[in-house]
């Protein structure tokens, strides 16, 4: 089995996350995911310091990528159990896909197939 791509090796819950919902029907999540340089934290307005306009292109160029390529990233929630990782309980898994890019415009529709040119003259015909 081969190893995977990203990774992280322990994630916090900011609350429970309810698989049913009261009346027993599947609860349905949402997941997004971004491409970012991990940036330095500015202390002063406690939030990271924003990407460089080089950093930002190169980001939306791998997500260009991704998409172009078709791919989809695979992801899964295990609950850290034990030492072995072989033996963590798998709580979710599911997969997402790349976005077309917000700026990309819609491919232009193809042009109508242009009607037979009519002979120049009477004498053509």
């Amino acid at each position: 089995m081969s190893s995977p791509h990203l990774s992280r090796a322990e994630i916090k819950l900011r609350e429970d996350i309810k698989a049913a919902a009261p009346n027993q029907a599947p609860n349905l999540y949402r997941a997004t995911a971004w491409i970012q340089y991990r940036t330095d934290f500015n202390e002063d307005t406690r939030r990271f310091e924003p990407m460089t306009a080089e950093q930002k292109a190169k980001c939306d160029e791998l997500g260009k990528i991704l998409a172009d390529a078709g791919v989809e990233l695979s992801i899964t929630l295990s609950l850290r159990d034990g030492e072995d990782v072989k033996n963590f309980p798998k709580v979710a898994t599911f997969a997402i896909y790349p976005n077309k890019p917000r700026d990309q415009a819609p491919a232009p529709a193809p042009a109508p197939a242009a009607a037979p040119a009519a002979p120049a003259s009477w004498d053509a015909i």
